[in-house]
Order: C-alpha cells, then sequence, then structure tokens
C-alpha cells in the first residue's frame, strides 16, 4: 500500500508540491508507526535480540539527531564531557531509543531540546531535556503503558514504551524526570 501510494504521489501530484509534501510526510508517519507496532510485538514476543559491541555514546546521540529531519538544528543543543568511556550496547537500537525520545520532546514538549551525555564509574547516561509544560504527578504512572493514548487524540502511545524497552532489553533503563509544578 505505501508502494503504491508513492506510485500515486509521482503520477498525480507532481504538479502540487505542497500536496505531494503532505501525503509524504503521512506516508513516513505510518512506515514509523508499522515499525514500532513490529517492534513492540518482538518485544512482547521475547523475539528483539540486541547485538552488543563497544560503541561510542556520541556516536549514537549525533547518529540519532543525524535521523531526525523534524528537528531544527537550532533548537538543540548537545553537551558532551572531554571523555567518554565506550559502553556495551546494541547501536541501532539504543539510536532508535534516542529518536523516540527525540521525537516526543519535540512532538510534546518546547525548546530548546538539551541532550547531556555523562558518565559515572558503572554507566553512561544520556538525558533528553526539553522545556515544555512537564507532566504531572498521576499522568508519569501510565507514560510508558504501550498503546495507552496521551496528549494528542489519535496516538497510540509507542514510543515511551519501546524506547524503555529497547533500554531494557539491554540492560540499560529510562526514566522521567519531570519539572512540572505539580509534580
Amino acid at each position: 500500500t505505501i508502494a503504491m501510494a508513492n506510485g500515486v504521489l509521482q503520477t498525480t501530484c507532481a504538479g502540487d508540491l505542497a500536496l505531494h509534501q503532505v501525503i509524504e510526510s503521512q506516508i513516513d508517519r505510518l512506515q514509523a508507526l508499522v515499525g514500532d507496532l513490529l517492534d513492540m510485538s518482538r518485544i512482547d514476543h521475547d523475539r528483539i535480540a540486541p547485538r552488543p559491541e563497544q560503541v561510542s555514546a556520541v556516536g549514537i546521540t549525533l547518529g540519532a539527531l543525524r535521523t531526525l529531519d523534524e528537528i531544527q538544528p537550532e533548537w538543540v543543543t548537545v553537551n558532551l564531557p572531554a571523555e567518554l568511556p565506550r559502553v556495551w550496547a546494541d547501536r541501532a537500537l539504543a539510536e532508535r531509543a534516542l529518536i523516540n525520545l527525540l521525537r516526543n520532546a519535540v512532538r510534546h514538549g518546547a525548546p530548546p531540546i538539551e541532550i547531556d551525555v555523562a558518565s559515572t564509574a558503572s554507566h553512561v547516561s544520556i538525558t533528553v531535556r526539553d522545556h515544555g509544560a512537564g507532566i504531572a504527578v498521576p499522568a508519569v504512572a501510565g507514560l510508558f503503558e504501550p498503546y495507552r493514548p496521551f496528549g494528542d487524540a489519535g496516538r497510540l502511545g509507542l514510543g515511551l514504551s519501546l524506547s524503555r524497552a529497547l533500554a531494557r532489553a539491554m540492560d540499560g533503563d529510562l526514566t522521567l524526570i519531570s519539572t512540572h509544578p505539580a509534580a
């Protein structure tokens, strides 16, 4: 169906650039949703098998940023320490988790978006901070539940639950720290 839509785009929308861009954007969104649903199904059935290797947290961060068209460069600040140890992770899964967090910051937060990469003796962390209103304490409890609508009507609530599941599949974790006034 997606390939058919692309073919229709090329023949019928050649003169209408705005319509072409909207349809293309929706096709991309549909492909991402299908990918998220497939990944959640694999996770639910223990079929995600991370392939850890020594990777750079900086490489994961920059790789995720390069993937996202919806983030304007002037919205993002990346804070990196002078030295970072390499970590054992599946680079593709780690980037996917970070991409979902960044998309969430763009859709539900507000710029600027800050990415802090830090390390301690036992782990490396990547923190994504946006300057939106935050999330009230009662809403936090279900935030990582898959398929639970949150915020915009029509969204399935897969991004954060998928990111957490991917992090946990690699023996990591994903947590939320809200600075909402009611928190």
